[in-house]
């Protein structure tokens, strides 16, 4: 067999192992080493596949022993080191070990890692699935795609229980580890791979860390908000006595005023935030330099919106508004008419302050004096119903959201933070509903005024009534307002927004074509 037939070989065995498929993973892997002809470090990455696999099985001595040869025969394999290393700790699982991406082939053309900090899979939040999205789109372009993500169940991050498109490789820290330590690892881990271009995304405050590691490496940034700029929460957004506030600075104009801010308000943030601040260092007085300095590497940010775009400008190279997109096809297409009861969807999280849940009901309440033709749909996480025209239907996945805009006449999203996208109007308008959306963040670029629906401003109850009056009135309005929003969506088909947008900012302007799992990429 030829080295470059054995390393197809492991590659598959790995992407078997990645999928669950353990048996067949350690039999293609068995089988190869019984050839007995591969390369040195080839072998010693079988070995160390077959000592995670045994891991795996909560067979720690038959872990040590892989982990032994693949150092007998490559002293400097850091997997095999690590591995041994996990397996010599008493905290944790005998599972808790690395699994590695294959080396890369010649001819797999341009080779591009995602980094991800903070990462799940299946996941409710909006980030990861673009970062999902984009990877698979990318490899379909004719990229070679790995995914390198942290696992930290003390913390939360790291939990994978679906398949991924593309291959990946967990990269375990501590939940005590320094931020050294923790983009050591990283960094070690993408060194295996060796790509040529490295996508930070799904990552807050730690960013100038992966970018001081990732040193020497073509770095691009994915934000999905106002990471780094906003430690406390992203979106720049408070509660003060007075209700929302919503901060007009950042950290890199202000840092003493940020660090007050962090300070007095980081109750107001969750354990995970809290934990990442700590770890990044994000309330420490040299975090505004350290992010300042390490932005002036990265080769490019894309951003969601223009008002960001504006934002991060000053502080990093080649900054491009690339915003989600969506998939379309999955969404049905269904003539609602004018019924009797008509139904009001905001699908969202109804317990997050800043989704403007509050808005909605203050609105259907001055509503309800008026009028009882509509009910609205929430999805809460408690199923039920909550007054006399909202009822909740709990916590959706991704597969069932299609069903419930077709469900709806009308889609509203009160956010009275600024959301940097809003993929839920962009979902709605792909499922021809008409949107009714505060004008906040990226919001405003999403929706078309008295297009694809109506803005409203934030925290407004009484405007946004009035645009639901309006619509609950004009079957006629609401099915051209769904039309032209189904046709908008369109423009953010996945496919067009990796092939038009990101392949030339991760590869230059003049991208050649190049025969691949999906269209040929060109400008």
């Amino acid at each position: 067999m030829s080295a470059k037939r054995a390393r197809q070989r492991h590659r598959q065995a790995a992407r078997m192992a990645l999928r669950g498929e353990w048996a067949e993973a350690e039999k293609a892997l068995s089988a190869l080493l019984s050839r007995g002809s591969l390369e040195p470090a080839l072998a010693a990455l079988c070995h160390n596949d077959l000592g995670v696999l045994a891991a795996m099985r909560g067979e720690p001595a038959a872990a040590r022993g892989g982990f032994d040869r693949a150092l007998a025969l490559q002293p400097g394999l850091a997997a095999a080191r690590l591995n041994l290393g996990t397996l010599g700790t008493s905290s944790g699982p005998a599972v808790d070990v690395r699994r590695d991406v294959a080396p890369p082939q010649e001819d797999e053309g341009r080779r591009l890692a995602i980094v991800s900090m903070l990462f799940n899979w299946p996941s409710s939040g909006g980030g990861m699935h673009d970062s999902v999205a984009v990877a698979a789109h990318l490899q379909q372009c004719g990229m070679a795609v790995a995914r390198f993500y942290a696992v930290c169940p003390a913390v939360g991050i790291g939990a994978v229980s679906a398949p991924l498109s593309v291959p990946s490789t967990p990269v375990h820290i501590g939940e005590h580890d320094s931020a050294s330590q923790v983009a050591e690892r990283f960094r070690e881990a993408v060194d295996r791979y060796d790509p040529e271009i490295v996508l930070i995304t799904d990552c807050w405050s730690f960013r100038p860390h992966l970018l001081e590691a990732f040193q020497g490496r073509a770095c691009f940034l994915r934000f999905h908000a106002a990471e780094c700029l906003c430690p406390l929460n992203n979106v720049r957004y408070l509660v003060g006595s007075d209700g929302p506030i919503r901060c007009e600075s950042h950290l890199l104009a202000d840092p003493e005023g940020c660090l007050r801010c962090l300070h007095e308000n980081r109750h107001c943030s969750g354990p995970l935030h809290q934990w990442e601040r700590q770890l990044s260092g994000a309330e420490e007085p040299g975090f505004s330099e350290l992010v300042r300095s390490q932005f002036a590497r990265a080769r490019g940010a894309a951003v969601n919106n223009p008002l960001l775009a504006e934002i991060f400008s000053p502080f990093l190279p080649n900054v491009q508004v690339i915003t989600s997109g969506v998939d379309a096809g999955r969404f049905l297409i269904r003539d609602p008419g004018d019924p009797a009861v008509k139904t009001i969807l905001m699908a969202g999280v109804i317990e997050e302050p800043m989704k403007g849940f509050s808005v909605l009901r203050d609105a259907c309440a001055r509503l309800r004096a008026k009028r009882q033709d509509y009910r609205v749909l929430v999805t809460g996480q408690r199923p039920g119903q909550m007054d006399e025209c909202t009822w909740s239907v709990g916590w959706q996945p991704p597969a069932s959201l299609p069903e419930l805009y077709a469900q709806a006449d009308i889609c509203v999203v009160p956010s009275v933070c600024e959301e940097a996208f809003g993929i839920v109007a962009l979902e709605a308008m792909a499922a021809g509903r008409p949107v009714v959306a505060s004008r906040a963040g990226g919001l405003q670029f999403t929706v078309v005024e008295g297009e694809t629906g109506w803005l409203f401003s934030p925290g407004d109850a009484g405007e946004l009534a009035e645009r639901l009056d309006a619509l609950l009135d004009d079957p006629g309005l609401r099915h051209r307002m769904g039309a032209a929003g189904r046709q908008r969506a369109q423009e953010f088909d996945w496919r067009r927004v990796v092939r038009d947008r990101y392949l030339p900012w991760l590869l230059g302007p003049n991208v050649p074509a190049r025969e691949g799992g999906g269209d040929a990429y060109v400008q």
